[in-house]
């Protein structure tokens, strides 16, 4: 993606390579309107980290809402624990994570510029709605508990 022409791998060192060279050619031209002579002189290395870190916080922040969106809160997932303490923090979100685990499109690959200090989401209001069967259910397990409790004696 990106290439360095010096051994440090310094910010002055990084070029492009497989960026999108009209998004990073707009954010060069953001630093080289610096005041900074440093950044100035940086301005395609410092570019190059914006278009990076844009792609990743997006990608975190993506992954999360759709997460959330499709499968609810991940504070609300299950834990496995043994006596000695927590053995898996993912059994719960394996399970519920099925459809957006297989194959298909990315998420966001878009790099629009702008000079974003703060990101937009959106939050979604769970619908509950009472089962029409509910009171057939909890019957069910009434008398389920009531079987089991009496073949135990």
């Amino acid at each position: 993606m990106i290439s360095t022409v010096n051994e440090e791998n310094s910010t002055y060192g990084l070029r492009n390579v497989l960026l999108d060279d009209k998004a990073l050619s707009n954010r060069v031209s953001h630093y080289l309107k610096s005041n900074d002579p440093i950044v100035r002189d940086n301005a395609e290395g410092y570019a190059i980290y914006d278009m990076l870190t844009d792609y990743t916080v997006n990608s975190i922040i993506s992954i999360n809402e759709i997460e959330k969106l499709f499968s609810g809160d991940p504070a609300f997932y299950k834990w496995a624990y043994s006596n000695n303490g927590l053995i898996d923090n993912s059994i719960d979100k394996i399970k519920r994570l099925g459809a957006l685990t297989s194959t298909g499109t990315n998420n966001r690959l878009d790099f629009e510029f702008n000079n974003r200090t703060n990101y937009t989401v959106t939050e979604l209001n769970d619908i509950e709605v009472g089962s029409k069967q509910f009171d057939t259910l909890k019957q069910l397990f009434i008398q389920g508990n009531l079987v089991d409790a009496l073949s135990q004696m």
